[in-house]
């Protein structure tokens, strides 16, 4: 309680007020992990935007497969609700991970007073969600060369004959 009343011995009353500044609030860092054709992304490519209910609104880069968003602070009993999701660039050739997770942070009291951070809830495209977050892309590879056989540039196409070409060479030599 911030303040007290206490009766004093003479039968005066005397109320004693008692200052106090809350702790710092709990804070979250949301990750994410970001794979591209199965495999953790390389550089720095793709973008990511976290926003919350309370106009709150972040968007990152994808770091070598890693999302990480500037820290949230707390200051205050209630419940916090945000969004991530990846944002569709329209690069060619590929395929963005249309995935959206929703997080509830619950901030309670303890009996001291201080803030507390619940587990967050995660829900993903609306079921709930225990994993790590991850974001999957695919991008089209390269076409074949019509004409290779899928070794390699340079060779000869593949005819369904098996005859190697150092013989059709030596026959070409000897006649």
């Amino acid at each position: 309680a911030p303040y007290e009343t206490r009766i004093l011995e003479d039968g005066k009353t005397a109320v004693i007020t008692f200052l106090y500044e809350r702790l710092p609030g709990p804070t979250l860092q949301l990750k994410a992990q970001k794979f591209l054709n199965g495999e953790p992304l390389q550089g720095t490519r793709f973008s990511f935007k976290l926003s919350g209910a309370d106009g709150y609104g972040e968007t990152v880069q994808a770091v070598d497969g890693q999302i990480e968003f500037q820290e949230l602070w707390f200051g205050a009993v209630g419940e916090y609700r945000y969004i991530l999701m990846e944002m569709n660039e329209a690069e060619s050739g590929v395929t963005y991970d249309e995935s959206v997770y929703q997080i509830l942070v619950r901030i309670t009291e303890d009996d001291k007073t201080n803030l507390v951070i619940e587990e967050p809830i995660i829900t993903l495209n609306g079921k709930p969600y225990t994993g790590e977050i991850e974001f999957h892309n695919l991008q089209e590879t390269e076409a074949e060369d019509p004409g290779s056989n899928g070794e390699g540039k340079g060779e000869l196409p593949c005819t369904g004959y098996d005859t190697h070409t150092t013989a059709i060479l030596a026959a070409l030599i000897v006649s």
